[in-house]
Order: C-alpha cells, then sequence, then structure tokens
C-alpha cells in the first residue's frame, strides 16, 4: 500500500483555501486514526515507520445507501428541477390565486400599498397563517415595542 492509498481525513480545517485560486491553497495538518500531524513530511515519517497502525480501505454497508426513509413529499416522484421543466412539482390556479407546493398551500394578492401577501396559509391540511404579507410583518415589529395601541390595533396578521 503506497502513500496515496491510504485513508486520510481531509476536512475543511485541515486546508486553508481562502480565495479563488486553488495554487494558493495551504495544507494545515493532516489528521489519520485520530492522530493530527503538521506536515507532510511528518506524516510520510510516520507511514514510514515500524509500528505506524494502517487503517483498511471502507467498506460499502448500509449507511452508503442512498435509500428514502419515510413518507415522500407531494410531488416527490415527479423529476427534480431543470432549466426547461415538463413536469411540475407544484400547483397553480391562476383563476382563483392558489398555489400548492411541498405539502404547502396557499392563496395569493398583489396590490401596490402592500405588494405580496399570502392568505390561508396551510401545511399538511392544517392552517399555520392566515395572512402575510408586508404589513403584517411591520405589525409583528410593532407588537414587540411599546408604541400607541392604536397602530397596534391595526395589525392584520393571525397566527392560529
Amino acid at each position: 500500500m503506497n502513500l496515496l492509498q491510504c485513508e486520510t481525513n481531509f476536512t475543511e480545517n485541515n486546508v486553508d483555501v481562502t480565495g479563488n485560486e486553488s495554487k494558493n491553497a495551504t495544507l494545515l495538518s493532516i489528521v489519520y486514526n485520530s492522530i493530527v500531524y503538521e506536515s507532510l513530511q511528518s506524516f510520510r515519517l510516520a507511514w514510514s515507520s515500524p509500528g505506524f497502525k494502517k487503517l483498511p480501505m471502507a467498506e460499502d454497508g448500509e449507511w452508503t445507501k442512498p435509500d428514502r426513509e419515510g413518507e415522500p413529499f407531494p410531488f416527490d416522484s415527479e423529476p427534480g428541477p431543470v432549466q426547461i421543466n415538463t413536469n411540475q412539482r407544484y400547483a397553480i390556479d391562476t383563476q382563483n390565486q392558489y398555489v400548492e407546493w411541498m405539502g404547502f398551500s396557499f392563496y395569493l394578492a398583489m396590490s401596490s400599498e402592500v405588494g405580496l401577501t399570502l392568505y390561508n396559509v396551510n401545511y399538511d391540511g392544517e392552517r399555520i397563517i392566515y395572512e402575510l404579507g408586508k404589513i403584517s410583518s411591520k405589525c409583528l415589529l410593532l407588537n414587540q415595542t411599546k408604541l400607541s395601541r392604536n397602530a397596534r390595533s391595526n395589525c392584520t396578521l393571525c397566527l392560529k
């Protein structure tokens, strides 16, 4: 077994890759069998010394399989997003401005005063938000401060 075949752990803590050019990368350390080597030379010296414990190669097991666990999301059986999508993983009713996506469903409204607002936001059939928009978010912040009661009473966000 040569040095290139050994199982060595390189993590983001072992290599300094600050910047966008790989030629400027610096090896900080090597971790092998839970022992930290400060340089490649010290690791090679240890590797060549008698009594150095060389680890076996990793074997495939149950942990290497990409099998699904748990219930799939709605539309999860459809292919993933591509630049030109032929299969939708969402449903849109443009007439009623209604959207369903990954267990969420909600109605949309747009106004020049408040922008985009979501209504009747549900997740897995249970309402989680009645109305959410720019005004609603502002009211959440107002409720956390000691502003006038009048400003707080104008809040339109109703959480279940």
